[in-house]
This record gives C-alpha cells, sequence and structure tokens, in this order.
C-alpha cells in the first residue's frame, strides 16, 4: 500500500539525524577499511564498487506517484538536508563534509548523466542504495512517499541536455574504433581512465568524479548530445569544452564517440574485446596514418 506523505518535526527529526549520522559513519569506516585501491580493469559485480554504477533491477519502469508540485519539493528538500546533504552537498555536487572521505566520492546528482536516468531508477538508487559505496538503501529508514519527494526535488535541481539530432557521420568499422581509441587516450583518459569508467589517478581525485562513459545513463544519450558536451563541456564541473576550445576537432570528436559506443556494448575491458587483441593494429593502416584508405573487406560494426 502506498504510504501518506510525512511530515517530519521535532523529535522525529532528531531520530532521523541519528540514523543518518549511523549509516555515514558505517559508510566512512567502510571507506577507510578498505585503503586505497587500483580500480582500473575491475569488471563484473565489482564495477559498482569502482563508480561504473548499473540501476537497480526492477525499477527502470516504474513511475512516481508524488505529484511534482510545489508542497512536494518542499518535502524533498527538507528530506535531502536531513539525510542525502552530508554526503551530496546542499548544493547536490556531491561535495558534502562527509561526502569528501568516501570512495568513490558521491555522485554529483546535478550532473547531466543523473537527469538521463528514468524517475524510476533515480528512486531505486535511493531505495536500494549502491553496493560497495557509501551509498545506503533509504527505504529501510524513509518511507516510499519520503524518497519519492527526494527524487522529485533532485530531478528538479538536475540540469537538463538540450535536444540534439545530429548522428555521427563516421562509420563503426574496426578502424574507426581504433582511432577513436587513441584520440581518447590522448584527450580523455588522464580523467575518464583507459577504460572510460572515471576511474583515473587524476579523475578520483576531481569532484565531481568524471562520469563512467560506458555506463546506460550515458549512452543513452542521442550523439549530438554527446558532441554537444565535448563542445561546450559541462558547467561546474572539470569537463570542458574540447572542441569549442580547439583542442581537438569535430572529426576527432567524433572518432572518439565512435570508441565510446563500442564500449558501451561490451562490458569487458578493451585490451580483451575482439578489435584490440594483439595483432589487429598491424591489419589496418588506419591506425599509422588516418589518410590510408579503410580496407573494403573490413565489416562494419551496428549502431547501437
Amino acid at each position: 500500500m502506498e504510504s501518506k506523505p510525512v511530515h517530519i518535526a521535532g523529535s522525529s527529526w532528531q531520530l532521523l539525524r541519528r540514523w543518518t549520522a549511523l549509516l555515514l559513519s558505517g559508510a566512512l569506516l567502510s571507506a577507510c577499511a578498505s585503503g586505497p585501491t587500483n580500480y582500473e580493469g575491475v569488471s563484473g559485480g565489482l564495477r559498482s564498487y569502482a563508480g561504473a554504477l548499473r540501476p537497480p533491477e526492477g525499477y527502470k519502469n516504474v513511475t512516481l506517484t508524488r505529484p511534482n508540485d510545489v508542497p512536494t519539493l518542499l518535502e524533498g528538500r527538507q528530506v535531502f538536508a536531513a539525510t542525502c546533504a552530508a554526503c551530496h552537498g546542499p548544493e547536490l555536487r556531491g561535495r558534502g563534509l562527509s561526502g569528501v572521505n568516501i570512495l568513490p566520492h558521491p555522485a554529483d546528482l546535478r550532473a547531466p548523466r543523473i537527469g538521463n536516468l528514468t524517475d524510476g531508477e533515480l528512486l531505486g538508487y535511493i531505495a536500494e542504495g549502491v553496493p560497495g559505496t557509501g551509498m545506503p538503501a533509504w527505504k529501510l529508514l524513509l518511507t516510499r512517499s519520503q524518497m519519492e519527494a527526494v527524487a522529485r526535488y533532485v530531478r528538479s535541481r538536475t540540469l537538463i541536455m538540450p535536444k540534439d539530432t545530429r548522428t555521427n557521420p563516421l562509420p563503426g568499422t574496426p578502424p574507426q574504433i581504433v582511432l577513436g581509441r587513441q584520440n581518447y587516450i590522448q584527450t580523455c583518459a588522464v580523467c575518464h581512465g583507459t577504460n572510460a569508467r572515471g576511474l583515473s589517478p587524476a579523475g578520483r581525485s576531481l569532484q565531481p568524479r568524471p562520469a563512467d562513459l560506458t555506463a546506460p545513463e550515458v549512452q543513452r544519450y542521442s550523439d549530438g548530445q554527446l558532441m554537444w558536451i565535448l563542445e561546450h563541456g559541462i558547467v561546474g564541473t572539470p569537463m570542458r569544452g574540447w572542441v569549442t576550445q580547439k583542442v581537438i576537432d569535430r572529426q576527432q570528436a567524433w572518432s572518439i564517440l565512435r570508441y565510446l559506443r563500442y564500449l558501451g556494448r561490451n562490458e569487458a575491458s578493451p585490451d580483451t574485446l575482439p578489435i584490440f587483441k594483439d595483432g589487429f593494429y598491424s591489419q589496418y593502416p588506419v591506425f599509422q596514418s588516418v589518410n590510408n584508405t579503410t580496407p573494403q573487406s573490413v565489416p562494419s560494426l551496428p549502431d547501437p
């Protein structure tokens, strides 16, 4: 049965804050006990710990029953301040006083990739938490109504990506993907890591943490939206506008996106994927010279 909105006041607030402090203490102890970790190459079920988060099962198509109105947003802000702000910060940027001591760092809830989650997936993260991180399962403490109010509030603060219908003009051939990887390593890997999962040493020191570019919420962006990010960057984050600042041109940017689309369809580390196994590079001169013609015998990979 759907729970009714709950008003938190007086002693209830004190109890809620005590439970929150207890949950945060456990998260901090877990983070401290684990010590420094090399997250590169982590795969399978442990990828959630490395920051390559996947939405909880069964929530994708769940709809929120709380209306998107002022009372709901006010309650959501109130509950967020009591339970979430210590880690995610009052501005939702993942820079709370407790969050800076937790690895992986709390998510930047205003980032476009959060806005690309369905309402159900956002609710799922709140309710179920994220195993291996400091994010607890708030369903143990909050009512469904309160969690929905928080989801509505977070949604109201999320950056919305502009619609962009451009499609990638480059073919999805192996040589093009290899070239895209080369451009990615030179431009993006220092922050996002060689696996594109936001796990590099430099990336782990940034706030907000670089995105996992293989995650479903990122892969759902259109080609044009991903290009828009490469062109303009994301305000309030270390992500710069690589194209507008003329660090790379659009041709290089499109090749990077081809590589990221390929990674998004595969769970394994890039070095173990079929087209990146030893001996592949020697087959295609395009890796040595971008001016060479792509061999006609190379099969085209389907678009995502």
